[in-house]
């Protein structure tokens, strides 16, 4: 399995540029987007999110100019059209890459993220309150000594997701009461999605079906898929059982639980019923892939 690092459009990189990397994001710190500098870079399949300690730097993304100055944040999806100059000698940043599935992964708690992340796609460079910043570099600070502990391998990717999902949440709360003032207009629509999410991450473990919820929110299944494909592209089927199977990822990815513990917790109704549905939806056994996870967990930190 390919590794985020070389997902990323970054070669070469001088001594100052100093990155940890596991296969779900990348902890970097000093001169990163100076590897930019005078040319054009592409983040194909990460998110990218950094934060100016220091010094100056100007941007163009997407074509479009920012100025980068001491407490200012960078935040780009992938295929962001990014070319970095005029870096003053003292410029230093630290920040994140994401991949696209981590990143996924981290907005499934809804708790208001919808607004920020609608404002930090049209504002891809904002200046940060004391708090934001001050959390931002608490929470990187954490993550890049996880990162480089040594020890129990698939214990420290559960640490990391974990710390990750808590950093994202505070810095979200902390981003909409500096720049959210208003929250949007929502149509009957929006609203019906909004709930169907909110009633998957406060009910646990998920149950499996569509009529389970559908009934709960007093629609059809279908309109609820109908619904749920215009807002996201995947019909509610679908999302529940990419959510659940990361219920599973993550259940399995705990050294401190068996198998047969997973399948219960999950409410699965035997051991052979949770079997099949991990082969079917991953390829392979419960334990050939907590093995893999185990392996990659190696591989990676």
């Amino acid at each position: 399995m390919r590794t985020l690092k070389k997902l990323l459009s970054l070669s070469d990189p001088p001594s100052a540029f100093r990155t940890t990397c596991n296969r779900h994001f990348c902890v970097i710190s000093d001169c990163a987007l100076q590897l930019c500098a005078g040319k054009v870079i592409r983040h194909t399949e990460a998110y990218t999110a950094f934060i100016c300690e220091r010094g100056t730097c100007d941007v163009r993304i997407n074509e479009v100019p920012f100025h980068l100055t001491p407490q200012k944040l960078l935040f780009c999806q992938p295929g962001t059209r990014i070319e970095s100059t005029n870096i003053s000698d003292d410029y230093f940043c630290k920040g994140f890459y994401l991949s696209k599935r981590f990143f996924t992964e981290l907005l499934n708690v809804p708790m208001g993220m919808w607004n920020v992340n609608r404002f930090l796609s049209s504002n891809p460079v904002v200046s940060l309150s004391e708090t934001a910043q001050a959390l931002f570099l608490q929470y990187y600070q954490m993550i890049e000594r996880r990162i480089s502990a040594s020890g129990n391998d698939l214990r420290n990717n559960f640490v990391m997701r974990n710390l990750m999902q808590a950093f994202v949440c505070e810095f979200h709360a902390a981003m909409e009461v500096s720049h959210i003032a208003e929250q949007p207009a929502f149509t009957s629509a929006d609203n019906l999605y909004r709930s169907f999410l909110d009633l998957i991450f406060s009910t646990y473990p998920k149950p499996r079906e569509v009529t389970w919820y559908a009934d709960r929110l007093h629609v059809s299944p279908k309109y609820l898929s109908f619904i749920c494909k215009s807002n996201c592209g995947e019909t509610a089927s679908q999302l529940i059982r990419r959510l659940v199977m990361e219920d599973v990822e993550r259940m399995l990815g705990r050294p401190d639980k068996s198998i047969k513990e997973v399948a219960g917790e999950l409410n699965f109704s035997t051991l052979s019923f949770f079997g099949k549905y991990v082969k079917k939806n991953f390829g392979l056994s419960p334990k050939l892939f907590r093995r893999g996870l185990i392996e990659d967990a190696r591989v990676t930190n």
